[in-house]
């Protein structure tokens, strides 16, 4: 073991090898005055062992249940992040304890106190265990402290969500942020990941892969790492994240533009649409305006971009209903063959949509299922019909 109470101070077996005066008097009372940290430990004497051979600890008299024990059996790897990010901390000047027993028979490995909060810091590898990582979740969760894990391992600028260990795939998609720490062994650098929870348009996301992934990750030396607004971070890291999403939405936008422009050359192209009749007179190819990606503000939340998005679909719809709903019926059959045409679907029965269907209901449950490309044609030949072009 690594720790023992003397006089009501904990010491650590390294520090007391360090130093011969003190060792000297540990040894003194060693199995008479040394105590197990553990207050519920069934045998609480310790001895002082060190030799030659092992490095120095701690062993009780006699076999007994102890959680203390149970705990310090982690792996050294373990033991030893964790004394090296208790010194972290404690030299930033945070509110900082290692090795505290505020679950029933479990030790928690930092514990740090924030300005509203506490966070409980579990340092884990691949040997965690499921088991573990839940009831811990929910243990801490029921005296209301945020579990946070920091994994000790290989650092990877670049990783697959399911190429890696569980303990990194439960961050990444059951933690609250969605978030994951990884430290190497020397606790030197640490890298924090973040899983991307948007939705990007189905064509889009073929275009994402191998270029930007599901996963942004942001890797510093180990001094960088710091809490602000009560959570563990890297400097600038959110900032960061939300330019990363919006360079991968302004790349989909791309592609979504230039698969509508090549869709409306397609169907342009087409001899059944040049000789449909309904036309006649127009430029049967509009010149598009060149496609500029709107510039976006990093610091405007992502989500209230994807909200305005839809308000803005949503009202389209509504008012090209309105406006197809006020044409005279012939006029509405002709938008409509044109709005079938368009869609490349021929049989919409499966849609619930017959020849008994209203022309109104017909035409709103196609257009709402249309791209945006086929949107505009539609909406752009309209325009020409109340300028007098379709009569």
């Amino acid at each position: 073991m690594e720790r023992a109470k003397w006089n009501g101070r904990e010491y650590t077996a390294s520090e007391v090898a360090d130093d011969f005066e003190m060792e000297h008097a540990i040894r003194q009372i060693s199995g008479r005055e040394l105590f197990c940290p553990d207050p519920q430990c069934e045998t609480p004497l310790l001895r002082y062992c060190h030799g030659e051979k092992k490095h120095a600890y701690f062993a009780h008299l006699q076999t007994g249940s102890c959680d203390y024990a149970q705990f310090d059996k982690q792996p050294g790897i373990i033991r030893e992040g964790r004394y090296k990010l208790y010194d972290f901390f404690k030299s930033k000047g945070y509110d900082v304890q290692i090795e505290q027993k505020i679950l029933p028979h479990h030790y928690t490995h930092i514990l740090l106190k924030t300005g509203t909060k506490t966070i409980a810091i579990e340092i884990g590898s691949s040997a965690t265990r499921v088991g573990q990582i839940e009831t811990l979740q929910k243990n801490y969760s029921e005296i209301d402290v945020e579990c946070k894990w920091i994994v000790i391992g290989e650092i990877k600028p670049v990783i697959r969500e399911d190429e890696i260990y569980f303990l990194k795939r439960y961050e990444l998609n059951r933690a609250s942020d969605r978030e994951l720490f990884v430290v190497d062994e020397k606790c030197n650098h640490i890298i924090q990941y973040k899983m991307d929870e948007k939705s990007y348009s189905e064509k889009g996301e073929s275009v994402l892969v191998g270029l930007y992934g599901k996963i942004f990750s942001q890797w510093d030396n180990l001094q960088a790492l710091c809490i602000k607004k009560d959570k563990l971070t890297l400097p600038g890291f959110q900032n960061n994240y939300c330019n990363w999403q919006v360079q991968k939405q302004e790349l989909v936008a791309k592609k979504i533009e230039a698969d509508r422009l090549e869709e409306e050359r397609r169907i342009m192209s087409r001899p059944s649409f040049q000789n449909t009749g309904y036309w006649s007179g127009e430029t049967m190819r509009p010149v598009q305006p060149k496609f500029v990606v709107p510039q976006q503000d990093a610091t405007v939340d992502v989500d209230e971009r994807i909200r305005i998005a839809k308000e803005k679909s949503n009202k389209e719809l509504h008012e090209t209903v309105e406006r197809f709903r006020n044409y005279r019926p012939e006029i509405q059959k002709r938008v409509l063959d044109y709005t079938k045409q368009i869609s490349e679907i021929e049989d919409f029965s499966y849609r619930g949509i017959t020849n008994e269907t209203p022309m109104v209901d017909a035409f709103e449950n196609i257009f709402k299922m249309l791209p945006s490309g086929k949107r505009s044609l539609i909406i752009r030949r309209m325009d020409k019909l109340e300028k007098g072009y379709w009569y």
